[in-house]
C-alpha cells in the first residue's frame, strides 16, 4: 500500500510545474484577462471526481494468558484472553487522493484546450513551443466575455468594496450599510 502511495505522489509532483503559454503579439494584459477567463470557466465548469467509497478492514488481535492447576488426579485451567479490533481506513484515504489527483488532472486539461481556444501554444519542458490542440482534448467551447460582462464584473467588484469600506467605517452598527 506504501508503495502506490509513494508512487501517486511523484506522479502528482511532476506534474506541480506551472505550465507556459506563448501567443504571438499579445500584451501581458490580454494573457491576464485571457488566463483568469479559462480559470473561471475550469473552477465553474469541471466538476470534481468523486472518490470511491472504500470500506475499512479490520485487523482483530487477540492475546491471553492460562493457569494450569492440578490437584490429585483432577484439574482446572483459569485464564484470560482479550481481542483487539483494529480499524484500518487507509483504502479510503488512496481513493480521496486518487480523485483529488483526477480533478486536478481534468481541470489541467480543460485549463490548457480553453487557452488553446484562444489561440496560446503550451512551452514544453525543451523550451519548444507545442500547439496545445495537439496535447489537449478537445474541450467545449469557451465563451468569451462581452463588453457588458467585463462592465458587470467591474460594477460588482465596486460594490463588493463600498459594501466593505462602509462595514469598516460603521463597525458598531453594520446594519447601515445593507441596502435593500
Amino acid at each position: 500500500m506504501r508503495k502506490i502511495a509513494c508512487l501517486l505522489c511523484c506522479i502528482a509532483i511532476s506534474g506541480c510545474a506551472p505550465d507556459v503559454y506563448i501567443k504571438d503579439g499579445a500584451t501581458q494584459a490580454e494573457f491576464n484577462q485571457d488566463q483568469g477567463s479559462c480559470q473561471m470557466y475550469v473552477i465553474s465548469g469541471v466538476a470534481p471526481v468523486q472518490p470511491v467509497y472504500v470500506p475499512p478492514t479490520y485487523t482483530a488481535t487477540t492475546t491471553g494468558s492460562a493457569t494450569y492447576t492440578q490437584i490429585g488426579n483432577f484439574g482446572y485451567a483459569n485464564g484470560t484472553a482479550t481481542t483487539t479490533v483494529t480499524p484500518d481506513y487507509s483504502g479510503q484515504a488512496m481513493s480521496n487522493l486518487g480523485a483529488a489527483i483526477g480533478t486536478a488532472i481534468e481541470r489541467r486539461e480543460a485549463m490548457r484546450a480553453c487557452m488553446a481556444s484562444r489561440g496560446y501554444t503550451l512551452q514544453t519542458g525543451s523550451n519548444k513551443a507545442v500547439p496545445v490542440a495537439a496535447r489537449a482534448p478537445a474541450g467545449p467551447s469557451v465563451p468569451q466575455p462581452t463588453a457588458s460582462d467585463t462592465a458587470a464584473y467591474a460594477a460588482k467588484m465596486a460594490a463588493y468594496a463600498d459594501y466593505n469600506q462602509c462595514v469598516s467605517a460603521h463597525q458598531s452598527d453594520p446594519a447601515v450599510c445593507h441596502k435593500p
